[in-house]
């Protein structure tokens, strides 16, 4: 299934076969956006996004068209967006926007969601919120965590109770390495956690000038990246085509990805002891041999 992934990850980087139509969230009461591919078909599987801290979805709008082109419906909420914003407030704003498009006629008029495929996909403490709400929701069928970030609500916490398979993707070398590794070995469902070579931020999109002052920008191959491996993952769990099924094989190597697992968190560890042990002064070993006398 390797081969497959290889061949497949240059088309998921680039816009899918529908057009798009889009709009605000408003109608229903919710703060937000939705995005709707145009087709034929009556049902489309449902992905609701979460932003990251401060973020709203007008920092994720070409991802999120992205996913739509591919035959998602996709709603986006902007709640949660200021800078005290409360984690609870969001969790419950992430599951109103799913609410809010159940009965409603979208795009042309002929689309709605398929209640039986609905998934969740957040940025940073927006993945937080994304693995919490589906702990409390058993009609979520996927999870995508990109570089997720601790959250009050405690999403390890909760990541036991996830019975929906689940997506984690994490930056090597990040500062929230540990979060990305837990939330994976805590997952109660079949989950796949995929280690890349990325920027944590780099999902947001941004003026990429604002790199030169110091403030915080886009990163368009992380951006690409993520949406490779969410969309084959989303396609495989939510629209059931196998023939992206290596994207949710948590034994697939994936060209550009590492995958991580028991073994190569046990090896990590041991690497990590015999560095620690190779850097402890001369002076310390004798001490310790002469007290252990």
């Amino acid at each position: 299934m390797a081969k497959k992934a290889k061949k497949l990850m240059g088309p998921l980087g680039r816009r899918g076969r529908f057009d798009i139509d889009f709009g605000d969230l408003g109608f229903a009461g919710v703060p937000g956006k939705v995005y709707v591919p145009r087709m034929d078909a009556r049902r489309a599987p449902l992905l609701a996004f979460a932003h990251d801290w401060t973020k709203s979805s007008k920092h994720y709008q070409d991802t999120l068209k992205h996913f739509a082109s591919w035959g998602f419906i996709v709603v986006a909420t902007d709640s949660g967006s200021g800078f005290f914003a409360k984690q609870a407030s969001y969790v419950d704003a992430l599951s109103d926007s799913i609410e809010a498009v159940f009965n409603a006629d979208l795009g042309s008029g002929n689309l709605r969601p398929d209640t039986g495929r609905i998934g969740v996909m957040g940025h940073g403490l927006g993945a937080g919120a994304a693995t919490v709400l589906a702990s409390y929701r058993t009609d979520i069928s996927a999870v995508v965590a990109a570089f997720p970030k601790p959250v009050a609500a405690g999403a390890v916490g909760r990541s036991s109770l996830v019975s929906a398979p689940g997506l984690i993707i994490s930056a090597d070398g990040s500062e929230d390495a540990a979060e990305a590794m837990w939330l994976g070995q805590t997952w109660n469902g079949e989950c796949v956690h995929r280690r890349v070579k990325a920027e944590e931020g780099g999902l947001v999109e941004g003026n990429p000038l604002l790199r030169g002052v110091g403030l915080a920008s886009g990163d368009h191959k992380t951006q690409v990246l993520v949406r490779r491996l969410a969309t084959g993952f989303l396609l495989s769990e939510l629209a059931g085509d196998a023939e992206y099924a290596a994207f949710s094989d948590p034994e697939t190597e994936i060209p550009g990805t590492t995958l991580v697992d028991g073994k190569l968190i046990q090896k990590e560890e041991e690497d990590a002891l015999a560095k620690e042990a190779k850097e402890v002064p001369m002076w310390q070993t004798v001490a310790r041999a002469a007290i252990k006398r």
